[in-house]
């Protein structure tokens, strides 16, 4: 009954990529931005909590292409570690294209590369309707592979309220082992002014490491999160967020502040 009631609150609520809807929405001219933060997850079971501190990046380039950029220094699992991400995303008119390249230094718990590669459609006749296909590759330094598979929907319902939600099916190897995941989330508010988003996913895990000899596998999770995202002006703000993450091991929750500055209009 909880599994049911938890995907019904799912497509009830149909994950919102921020970075998407901010980039590929109907909002004023993207700007360039630079934004810092810092983030303090908490653990059961004796785990040793997860901070870090991030700094991400927004470049524009031309009306509707905006490139952006996320450095991570983080400890988790009692191990400290870089990550880095760089994704491009390009508005077409009727087609949306989203990739991106992530890599690490350090930490067992991050991929030595990741790729994502999405694609998207705005339907007619009003184009509020997305639709995006699309998966990832990645490699862990373990040595596992993960290939998924990602199906999206977003709905641009008003000018402050967008529903989007997903589907994941994922293949992990050695072994062959299959997981399935679902993301959904609804987003009020209107940008440049403040925005709330509500998100939820459950779904099953293939397997998760939280020490290099200590793996979980074939498990099912469930995560609850809420981002406030407050202008003070038509660039410049913070964002707070606060999440809970449950698994049959241990059940994390944690916090992430972060300022952001804009200092360039789009369209360029």
């Amino acid at each position: 009954m909880q599994r049911f009631l938890i995907a019904a609150l799912l497509f009830a609520m149909p994950v919102l990529n921020a970075q998407a809807r901010q980039s590929l929405g109907p909002t004023d001219p993207p700007r360039d931005q630079v934004e810092f933060g810092g983030l303090n997850y908490t653990y059961s079971a004796g785990i040793s909590p997860w901070k870090g501190a991030v700094v991400r990046t927004q470049f524009v380039r031309g009306p509707r292409m905006i490139w952006h950029g996320e450095a991570v220094a983080e400890h988790r699992f009692g191990e400290p570690s870089f990550a880095y991400k760089v994704q491009h995303s390009a508005d077409f008119g009727s087609w949306i294209t989203r990739v991106a390249g992530r890599t690490s230094n350090g930490g067992f718990y991050n991929p030595k590369f990741r790729v994502d590669v999405m694609l998207g459609r705005k339907l007619p006749p009003s184009k509020k309707l997305i639709l995006m296909v699309g998966g990832f590759y990645r490699e862990v330094r373990d040595g596992h592979q993960d290939m998924a598979g990602i199906v999206e929907a977003q709905l641009y319902l008003t000018g402050w309220l967008i529903m989007q939600g997903s589907a994941r099916y994922q293949i992990s190897n050695p072994g062959n082992a299959t997981s399935m995941y679902y993301d959904a989330a609804v987003t009020l508010g209107r940008p440049q002014k403040a925005t709330v988003v509500l998100h939820a996913a459950t779904g099953s895990e293939a397997y998760q490491i939280i020490d290099p000899l200590v793996i979980y596998t074939n498990f099912d999770s469930m995560m609850a999160r809420v981002v406030y995202r407050q202008w003070i002006n038509r660039s410049t703000g913070f964002t707070l967020s606060g999440s809970w993450y449950e698994n049959p091991f241990y059940q994390r929750t944690g916090v992430e502040l972060s300022f952001f500055f804009g200092f360039n209009a789009g369209g360029r």
